[in-house]
């Protein structure tokens, strides 16, 4: 296994979570 390669991955996983929780946030606080 590259491990390299799968840590990689879970990061940018984990970063595209968090990107889209942050998102789905600004958009509910702009509709206020």
């Amino acid at each position: 296994i590259d491990w390299c390669k799968a840590a990689e991955q879970c990061l940018g996983e984990n970063a595209y979570r968090e990107l889209k929780k942050e998102e789905r946030e600004t958009k509910e606080s702009g509709k206020e």
